[in-house]
């Protein structure tokens, strides 16, 4: 059982990937073959992988990359970019490795990894969210990574280590989609903020799993749309673990707040409820300070309520766009206010996901995020 103290990283570290539960319909493999999401999550095998231990000897930027001894591996991209006058967008990118076991669901792979990616961006023209997935097999090519220097790709979609810059955190990220194409390059001069250091504030016992994030880079660089040639700037964090990690899946439903205040603080917010709204729900979170030292917040710490409800026309499911947030122990007092309404995309199953206004208790500027919302659609 995994020890309360880290069910909240755990939990925030799979909550972008809540659409990849409901999954049924299944993709097409390079192959043409079509492959249903659920089937191959569950095939992860349970095979003789490298379990976690803490403390772990980070190295950067080496620990970038995948760390194939292990069974599961997450790579999670947040982020706020501004445009000029067309307003913020907001931007997700994750990608998982798994390793597959000996079940039916991985017959006809000849490779013993699939990656999975996912992929969101606010339109510029402000219509419904622009989304992608990838669903390939490692080890022929389209999908995997190298190093020195570190790359991680899935088909046309990479993150790779800036060349010549001594940085602990110096990437750049290119994805392509249709006529879309982003190319940014993400900067940070200080080292992430990692499992240690996170453990010590919360717990002493070792997760099934080795985390860390880098909770502020400075974004810049080039989104085309097919019709709009835009330099984009903004604020991204990174989120990366490998281990033991069971995806989504069941019930529960997750939204997901990356907050980036002012003050020099950045906070990670995880909202579980039940998608047929039965049950109070509950939050969860990770503060980091000014001064970069993590804080662990639990449900009695938080107050988070929405409201200001939008209706999809296009899928029907309803979506609270602002949010009064109260954390009394961290001199926390903010509404959350959605950038923009029609901020809803599809991938496996409909969610929204948007950038977000800071606000003050006394309604002025407090910071920018991006909001994640799963489970709305009525039962």
């Amino acid at each position: 059982m995994i020890k309360p103290v880290y069910a909240a990283v755990l939990a925030l570290l799979l909550a972008a990937l809540a659409p990849l539960a409901a999954a049924a319909d299944g993709a097409p493999d390079s192959a043409g073959r079509t492959l249903s999401p659920a089937a191959l999550l569950g095939a992860a095998g349970d095979g003789d992988f490298a379990r976690a231990e803490l403390p772990y000897p980070f190295r950067f930027p080496a620990d970038h990359g995948s760390h194939d001894a292990y069974r599961t591996e997450t790579w999670q991209l947040f982020g706020v970019l501004e445009s000029g006058d067309r307003g913020p967008l907001g931007m997700q990118l994750s990608v998982i490795r798994m390793a597959l076991g000996d079940s039916s669901a991985a017959a006809g792979w000849a490779t013993g990894e699939i990656y999975v990616a996912l992929f969101s961006i606010t339109r510029p023209d402000g219509e419904r969210l622009y989304t992608d997935r990838r669903l390939v097999r490692g080890g022929i090519g389209l999908a995997g990574w190298q190093a020195d220097p570190m790359q991680l790709w899935v088909e046309d979609w990479r993150i790779g280590e800036t060349a010549g810059d001594p940085g602990p955190t110096s990437l750049e990220v290119q994805l392509t989609s249709g006529d879309l194409r982003l190319d940014l390059q993400l900067g940070g001069r200080q080292p992430p903020v990692d499992h240690n250091r996170i453990r010590g504030a919360g717990g002493g016992s070792s997760p099934p799993f080795i985390y860390y994030v880098e909770p502020r880079l400075q974004a810049a660089g080039r989104l085309f749309d097919g019709t709009h040639d835009l330099e984009v700037s903004g604020t991204f964090s990174i989120e990366h673990a490998w281990g033991e990690l069971p995806l989504p899946g069941g019930p529960l439903a997750q939204d997901r707040f990356t907050l980036y205040l002012d003050d020099g603080r950045e906070l990670f917010l995880l909202r579980s409820h039940r998608s047929d709204g039965d049950a109070t729900a509950t939050t969860a979170g990770l503060l980091i300070g000014a001064d970069r030292e993590p804080l662990l917040l639990e449900g009695q710490d938080i107050e988070l309520r929405g409201g200001d409800y939008w209706d999809s026309p296009h899928s029907g499911a309803r979506y609270p766009l602002r949010w009064r947030l109260r954390i009394p122990g961290q001199d926390i007092d903010l509404e959350l206010v959605a950038a923009r309404e029609s901020a809803e995309g599809e991938l496996w199953s409909p969610f929204w996901a948007g950038p977000l206004r800071l606000l003050s208790a006394s309604s002025n500027p407090a910071g920018a995020g991006l909001m994640l919302l799963n489970g709305y659609l009525e039962p």
